[in-house]
């Protein structure tokens, strides 16, 4: 990961499964300025599913008071399982409990703080915070140094800057996982970049 961003943001995964269920939300960074070259393998991803990373701004302090029993995920107003047929109703929670109403942090509206890849539709603001495209091509300019995998570039502020570099990172995958985009967005040909 990588990022250029003033806010301590903590970066995220889950999964959606085949009835649009939100299931297996973990951390990958809890913060992502900390270390640059960092990495993290995402295993056991349920055959069908498909993945979408989040990014909670200012989640760091929040990330580092977790413990290792505590269960993320997404729920609904009800507090059940958010869908993403719903997209609207989409809230992060620790062992069930939504954030920002009354729950872990109260400093914080944190339902607008947390920004998704999936569908601009689960972020509060129905705005797009996220850009991505494949690339192969040196992106850094320097010989020899080039990325190969989803490149993805994460938008931390509700009142979008458009920079789309506060959180960015590198997917690459093994030969059992496979690409297919699902946004609404262009595609980026060889010509074009997001930078």
């Amino acid at each position: 990961s990588n990022a250029d961003a003033n806010y301590d943001n903590a970066l995220g995964v889950y999964e959606v499964d085949g009835v649009g269920d939100i299931v297996d939300v973990r951390l990958l960074f809890n913060d992502v300025l900390l270390d640059p070259s960092a990495t993290a393998t995402i295993t056991d991803v349920e055959d069908g599913n498909q993945i979408g990373f989040f990014i909670v701004t200012l989640g760091t302090s929040w990330a580092n008071s977790l413990d290792d029993e505590d269960l993320l995920s997404f729920v609904d107003e009800n507090d059940d399982t958010a869908n993403s047929s719903d997209p609207e109703n989409v809230r992060l929670a620790v062992n069930g409990v939504a954030l920002g109403f009354g729950g872990i942090i109260d400093v914080y509206e944190t339902d607008r703080l947390v920004f998704h890849s999936f569908s601009s539709a689960f972020n509060e603001d129905g705005k797009e915070h996220v850009v991505s495209g494949y690339n192969v091509d040196d992106l850094d300019g320097n010989e020899g140094n080039e990325i190969d995998g989803l490149v993805i570039g994460f938008e931390d502020q509700s009142n979008v800057d458009n920079d789309f570099q506060d959180v960015l990172f590198h997917v690459t995958t093994t030969d059992a996982f496979v690409f297919i985009p699902t946004t609404e967005a262009p595609l980026l040909d060889e010509t074009e970049s997001f930078f």
